[in-house]
C-alpha cells in the first residue's frame, strides 16, 4: 500500500495533465472539460498537475532531489497565480507560459488563468509532498491532503447537482471537473503515502478507532450524499418545495446517524465483552506464565534489543544476586564482570542478527560469585515477526560439570591405572567375550587389544585346560567372589605360560550376571625366583657363618703380622732370618686380603675410601688375577704413566677386578685374552650425549676386556640385574656384576659395557678424579721409621694374644699402656688410674659391654679421652654396634704397628 497506491495516483494525475495539454493543442474539447458546456481545465493547470504527478512518482521511487524540484514548481506557479488573485495585478505570467513560450497558432487567444482554489491547491500541495518524502510533518502533510481533497469531492459534488455556486466564485475562476478529479486521486495517493505515521495510522490502525472509521465513514459519507441528491433530484422534478426538501434531508439524516450510533454502541459493546473475555484469558495465561517461571529452577529472562530486561523470573534474579525490581531496566555492564558481559552481550547480538535459536554455556561472575550456565536463547519477534529483543532461559550446570569433571577424572585416573598397571587386566561380557584388554595383557600374551576384542577363554588357554576352564566359568557365572586360579595360558606365539588370575563376577542392580573382571600375573618365573631366593639365602648363611670365622682369623692374622713385623724390626738388615720372616709376614697379608675379598659382598662392611693410585691397585691384583683365570688366558695390563688418583675402597676396586675377571673366564671356556688397563679422560657435553650413563668432567677409566663369546643385546640389557645369569644352575648365582655396579656406583662413578656376539666384551669403569698423581718416588730400601707418639693408652681387647700384641706395639712405639680383657675392667681400671688417659682402643665387639657402650660409658668419666674402635669382623655387626667409619675412627684388624701408629696419631691430632 505504501508504494502501489502512490504510484497508481502519480500516474492517473500525470495522464490527466497530459491528456489536457493534448486537448489545447489538438483543440480537442472532451480532453479539455470531459463534457461540452463545463469549465475547462486550464493550461498551466495541466502542467502543475503533471509535474505534482512526476513529484510523487519520484519521490516513492527515491529520486529525493529530482521530487523535490518537481514539487517546488508546482508550489510556485500555484503562488504566482494566487498572488494575481490576491493583488488583483496582472503580472503577464498566463499569456507569457501560453503565448511567448508556447506559441501555437492552434492553441489561439491565452486559455487564462487557474483557478484560484487550484492555485491554493498547488501551493499547499508541493511542501506537502517535500516533507511526506522527508517523513517530518506528516500529520500536517496528511491534513493538507485531507482537505485539498475535501474541496475537491464538493467541486465533484457540485458537478453532480449543477450547482455551481459551489465550485466556483466566478466563471473566471471555475474549478474544471477534470481538475477537481486530479486533486481527489492526488490527495488519496498522499495520505497512503505514509500509511504508518499521522492520522492515516489510526483510520488503518488495528485498534478500535480504525476499524470504526473503516466501517462506518464510508456508510455515513455515501448516505449523506445519496440522501442529498435524492432531496435536490425531488426538488428538481416539482415533488416538493426546497424547504420541504431540507425538512426531508434532515429527517432522514437523523435516521442515518441514529443508525450509526447504534452501530457503533454495538460494536463498543461487542468489543467491551471481547476485551474483558481477552482480559481473562490474558490475565489466566499471565498466571499460569508467572507460576510457570516462578516456580521453575531456571532462570527465565526477557531483553529488548538494547540488552535491557524486561522480564526476569526469582531464578534469574537469584543468579544475579539482586533483587528483580534491580535487574529490570538494567543491560548485562551493570550485572557482570566487563569480560563476562561482553561475552553475553555480543552472543545476544548473534542471536537477533541471525534469528537463529543458539545453547552454549556461559561462565559468569556476578555478586562476586563465579558460575557456569548452559543457556538457550531465541529471538524474540513481534506479531510482524520482526526480531525486537530475546527470550532466554538459563541453567545453573557449575555443580552438573563440577561432578561431570570429577567423574572424568576419576575414569582416566582409572583408564591410567588399568594402562600403566603391571597385571593383565581383561573384562569379558556376559557371553565371556572379550570387551578390554590392556598393554600388561598385550605384553604378557602376546595379541594387541585389537586381535583380543573379542576372543573368549578358551581362545587363550592350551587345548588340554578346556574342562578345568568350563567349571571355573560356570562358578564364575554363579558369583562366586573367590573363583580364583592358577592355570596355564597360550600365547599368541604358542608359548604356555602359567598365570594366577583373580576373577570378579560382575553383576547388575537386580543380581543379574553382566561380565567378568579378571587380573592376572604371570607367575611363570616364580619358581626360579624362588629357586634365586633359595641361593641368596645359602649365600647369606655362607656369609654370616664367614663374617664369623672372619673375626676369630683375623684376630690370628692380627698376632701373625704383629709379631713377624716385631721380629723383624728387631732382626739386623743382613740377618738371614729376615727372608723367612718377611714371607710369613707377606703371607699374613694375603690371607687378611683373601678374607676381605671374601666377605665383600655378604657384608654390610664400613667402607673406608682413601684417594689412591688405580695403578697400584691393578698392579697388587694382578698375581691374584693370574690364578683365578687360569693358565690358558693370557693377562695383558696397559697402565698409563702420571694417572690421576681417585677416591675409592682398595678391597672393593679389587673385588670388581676379580669379579670381572671371573666373568671373562667363563665366557673365554677355550681360552682367550683379558687386557686390564688404566688411562685419564675427558668426557665433554657431547660425549655425555652419547653415553647417557656419564656426566661431562674428568674421569680414571679403567677397562677390562676380554676375546671371549660376547652377549647379545638382550643378555646386555640385563646385565646388571641382581642374579640374573647365563649360566646354568648351580654355575653361577647373578651376582657378580650386580656386585660390580654396586661398588661402582657408592664411588661415585658408573660402568659401562660394550658387546658383541662371538667378538668379546669391554667393561668401562669411569671413577671421578680428585687431582694429578704426585711425582713418582724413589722408592728407598731402607725400612721406614714407625710413626711414635706418647702419653696412655687404655686397650680393652678380648683376645689375649691380639691384647698382648697390642701392648707390646704401643709400647714400642712410645706410649704408656693400660690394658683390660673387657669393658667393666676396663671402667675400673680408668676410675683407678690416677693420671691421663689419652685414646681408648677397643674391640667392637665383646662379651658384656660393647666397644661403643665402653666408650660411651668412659665418655662421662672422662670426656678427653679420644676413642679408636678395631674389630676383626667385616659384616655389619661392626654397624649394629653403632660404629660407622663416617662417625669414628675405625682400624680394621689385621693392623700393623705402622697402620696401629699412624691411626693413633691422627686421632691425637684431633685435640
Amino acid at each position: 500500500m505504501r508504494t502501489t497506491i502512490p504510484r497508481l495516483a502519480a500516474g492517473v494525475v500525470m495522464s490527466v495533465g497530459a491528456a489536457n495539454l493534448c486537448g489545447w493543442a489538438l483543440d480537442v474539447p472532451v480532453f479539455k472539460s470531459v463534457l461540452p458546456g463545463l469549465v475547462e481545465m486550464k493550461f498551466n493547470t495541466a502542467i502543475g498537475f503533471f509535474a505534482l504527478g512526476a513529484a510523487l512518482r519520484l519521490s516513492v521511487a527515491g529520486a529525493g532531489r529530482a521530487a523535490a524540484v518537481c514539487a517546488l514548481f508546482t508550489a510556485l506557479s500555484g503562488l504566482a497565480v494566487g498572488s494575481q488573485f490576491v493583488t488583483g495585478w496582472n503580472l503577464g505570467i498566463d499569456e507569457l507560459i501560453t503565448r511567448d513560450r508556447f506559441a501555437v497558432p492552434a492553441l489561439g487567444p491565452p486559455p487564462g488563468r487557474m483557478a484560484f482554489t487550484t492555485a491554493i491547491n498547488f501551493l499547499a500541495l508541493g511542501p506537502a509532498l517535500i516533507a511526506l518524502h522527508r517523513n517530518r510533518g506528516v500529520a500536517t502533510a496528511q491534513l493538507v491532503a485531507f482537505v485539498t481533497g475535501l474541496v475537491s469531492v464538493l467541486s465533484l459534488l457540485s458537478y453532480l447537482a449543477g450547482e455551481k455556486s459551489v465550485s466556483a466564485y466566478n466563471p473566471y475562476t471555475s474549478m474544471a471537473l477534470p481538475t477537481a478529479f486530479a486533486f481527489v486521486v492526488l490527495a488519496t495517493g498522499f495520505l497512503s503515502y505514509r500509511p504508518d505515521s499521522g492520522p492515516v495510522s489510526v483510520l488503518l490502525g488495528d485498534g478500535l478507532g480504525g476499524y470504526l472509521a473503516r466501517r462506518l465513514v464510508p456508510g455515513v459519507v455515501g448516505a449523506t450524499i445519496g440522501l442529498a441528491w435524492l432531496v435536490l433530484a425531488g426538488t428538481w422534478a416539482g415533488y416538493y418545495q426546497p424547504a420541504f426538501g431540507i425538512v426531508l434531508f434532515a429527517a432522514l439524516e437523523v435516521v442515518v446517524l441514529g443508525t450509526v450510533v447504534w452501530a457503533t454502541v454495538r460494536v463498543l459493546d461487542w468489543t467491551d465483552l471481547v476485551r474483558r473475555r481477552a482480559e481473562r484469558d490474558l490475565q489466566a495465561s499471565n498466571e499460569l506464565l508467572r507460576s510457570v517461571t516462578e516456580g521453575i529452577t531456571d532462570a527465565v529472562f526477557v531483553k529488548d534489543r538494547a540488552g535491557r530486561y524486561l522480564l526476569c523470573n526469582p531464578a534469574t534474579a537469584r543468579f544475579l544476586g539482586r533483587s528483580a525490581d534491580e535487574v529490570l531496566g538494567r543491560d548485562d555492564t551493570a550485572l557482570f564482570t566487563p569480560d563476562g558481559a561482553e561475552q553475553v552481550m555480543a552472543r545476544d547480538r548473534r542471536v537477533m542478527g541471525t534469528g537463529t535459536p543458539e545453547t552454549e554455556e556461559e561462565t559468569l561472575t556476578a555478586a562476586g560469585v563465579t558460575r557456569t550456565y548452559l543457556a538457550t536463547k531465541v529471538p524474540y519477534r513481534d506479531k510482524d515477526g520482526n526480531v525486537i529483543g530475546l527470550i532466554g532461559i538459563s541453567r545453573d550446570v557449575t555443580e552438573v560439570l563440577r561432578v561431570a569433571a570429577e567423574r572424568d577424572a576419576l575414569l582416566a585416573r582409572l583408564q591410567l591405572h588399568i594402562a600403566r598397571m603391571p597385571l593383565s587386566y581383561v573384562l569379558f561380557d556376559a557371553d565371556f567375550h572379550v570387551t578390554d584388554w590392556n598393554p600388561a595383557a598385550e605384553r604378557a600374551l602376546g595379541y594387541a587389544r585389537a586381535e583380543a576384542l573379542g576372543k573368549t577363554p578358551f581362545d587363550l588357554i592350551p587345548p588340554g585346560a578346556r574342562e578345568r576352564t568350563d567349571a571355573l566359568l560356570a562358578r564364575i557365572r554363579a558369583g562366586d567372589m573367590a573363583a580364583h586360579a592358577v592355570h596355564e595360558n597360550r600365547t599368541r606365539d604358542g608359548r604356555t605360560v602359567t598365570f594366577e588370575w583373580f576373577n570378579t563376577p560382575l553383576t547388575d542392580a537386580g543380581g543379574r550376571f553382566t561380565g567378568l573382571l579378571c587380573l592376572g600375573q604371570d607367575v611363570t618365573h616364580r619358581a626360579v625366583l624362588e629357586e634365586q631366593f633359595r641361593q641368596a639365602q645359602k649365600m647369606e648363611a655362607v656369609g654370616q657363618l664367614a663374617a664369623g670365622v672372619a673375626h676369630d682369623f683375623n684376630n690370628l692374622l692380627t698376632v701373625i703380622s704383629g709379631y713377624s713385623l716385631l721380629v723383624l724390626s728387631s732382626l739386623p738388615v743382613l740377618d738371614p732370618n729376615r727372608g723367612p720372616i718377611r714371607e710369613i709376614y707377606q703371607a699374613g697379608e694375603r690371607a687378611a686380603l683373601l678374607t676381605r675379598q671374601l666377605l665383600t659382598f655378604s657384608r654390610k662392611e664400613v667402607v673406608e675410601p682413601t684417594v689412591l693410585d688405580l695403578n697400584a691397585v691393578v698392579d697388587g691384583a694382578c698375581k691374584m688375577l693370574k690364578r683365578l683365570i687360569g693358565e690358558d688366558v693370557r693377562l695383558e695390563t696397559a697402565l698409563t704413566p702420571g694417572l690421576d688418583r681417585v677416591r675409592a675402597d682398595a678391597g672393593h676396586l679389587e673385588q670388581v677386578l676379580v669379579n670381572l675377571a671371573v666373568n671373562a673366564r667363563d665366557a673365554m671356556p677355550t681360552g682367550g685374552q683379558l687386557t686390564v688397563s688404566t688411562a685419564n679422560v675427558d668426557v665433554d657435553a657431547a660425549s655425555a650425549r652419547v653415553q647417557a650413563e656419564v656426566a661431562p668432567g674428568r674421569y680414571v677409566l679403567l677397562v677390562v676386556s676380554d676375546t671371549g663369546t660376547g652377549m647379545t643385546e638382550e643378555v646386555k640389557a640385563r646385565v646388571f640385574e641382581p642374579f640374573f645369569t647365563t649360566k646354568g644352575v648351580g654355575k653361577g648365582t647373578g651376582l657378580g656384576l650386580a656386585t660390580v655396579f654396586g661398588i661402582v656406583r657408592r664411588s661415585d662413578g658408573c660402568v659401562t659395557v660394550h658387546s658383541e656376539v662371538g667378538r668379546g666384551t669391554t667393561f668401562q669403569i669411569y671413577l671421578p678424579s680428585v687431582g694429578c698423581a704426585a711425582p713418582a718416588d724413589s722408592r728407598s730400601t731402607a725400612p721406614q721409621p714407625l710413626p711414635t707418639g706418647s702419653g696412655t693408652v687404655l686397650v680393652v681387647e678380648d683376645d689375649d694374644q691380639v691384647r698382648g700384641l697390642t701392648r707390646l706395639t704401643l709400647e714400642s712405639l712410645g706410649y704408656a699402656v693400660i690394658e683390660a680383657p673387657d669393658g667393666k675392667e676396663a671402667l675400673r681400671a680408668c676410675k683407678a688410674h690416677p693420671g691421663p688417659i689419652d685414646v681408648l682402643v677397643t674391640d667392637v665387639v665383646m662379651p658384656g659391654l660393647s666397644g661403643r657402650q665402653v666408650a660411651e660409658q668412659l665418655g662421662q668419666i672422662r670426656p678427653e679421652v679420644k676413642v679408636l674402635y678395631v674389630s676383626g669382623y667385616t659384616d655389619d655387626a661392626v654397624v649394629r654396634h653403632g660404629v660407622f667409619q663416617a662417625d669414628v675412627a675405625f682400624l680394621q684388624k689385621p693392623f700393623t704397628a705402622a697402620s696401629l701408629g699412624a691411626k693413633l696419631r691422627e686421632v691425637l691430632s684431633e685435640r
